[in-house]
């Protein structure tokens, strides 16, 4: 009967230094993967170093000491059809005007809202929000590429079947559908700040 206890306490024992092993095992491979496993990910491309945030699905990166986030690496946004004179374009412009036609169907719109908004906060120039003729529904001012200037260039949203960007005179005619107007926002940030310069 003594022994018979003794071996039931040995038994309990390594039952829960056993358990202690496995929760330390759980807890430090949670601390691992929270510390460690989004910079397992991170992308370097054209001496940027890209970190993902699974959160919301961005890529994040520190270009001319400012913290950008994208939705695509820059490999994916050469995808794009750009003329070579875009960055040189936009950055030589000390203000730049968005324009769209409000006419365009209801899912475009709600991109285009979201990538206009968002260029107005990671371009370091003024950015004038505007619509290609007037509308109820959006209170902003009447402006064209009939507008445009070298000084104030017109990026025009619009409808198109593949991603691409086409400059006319100071026109810069952003077409795509749906998301790929998320591809063509990161191709003229990519343009912008020069990153295709360092490849």
């Amino acid at each position: 009967m003594a022994l018979r206890r003794i071996e039931e306490r040995r038994q309990r024992r390594v039952r829960i230094i056993i358990g202690v092993i496995i929760v330390f095992l759980m807890v430090a491979s949670g601390f691992s993967v929270a510390l460690y496993g989004r910079s397992a990910n991170a992308a370097r491309e054209y001496g940027v170093t890209f970190t993902p945030d699974d959160k919301y699905n961005v890529w994040h990166a520190k270009i001319d000491k400012q913290e950008l986030f994208f939705y695509y690496l820059p490999s994916s946004a050469l995808l794009v059809d750009a003329p070579s004179d875009l960055g040189e374009t936009i950055r030589a412009a000390p203000v730049i005007v968005l324009t769209f036609d409000p006419g365009l169907s209801p899912t475009n719109l709600q991109y285009i809202d979201l990538i206009r908004l968002d260029l107005a906060e990671t371009l370091p120039v003024p950015v004038i929000s505007a619509v290609a003729e007037e509308n109820s529904t959006y209170s902003l001012p009447v402006v064209s590429c009939d507008n445009a200037t070298a000084n104030m260039p017109v990026l025009s949203f619009e409808e198109g079947e593949a991603p691409e960007i086409v400059i006319e005179d100071a026109c810069v005619r952003l077409r795509a559908n749906n998301t790929d107007f998320a591809l063509i926002r990161d191709r003229l940030v990519y343009e912008y700040y020069d990153i295709y310069a360092e490849g």
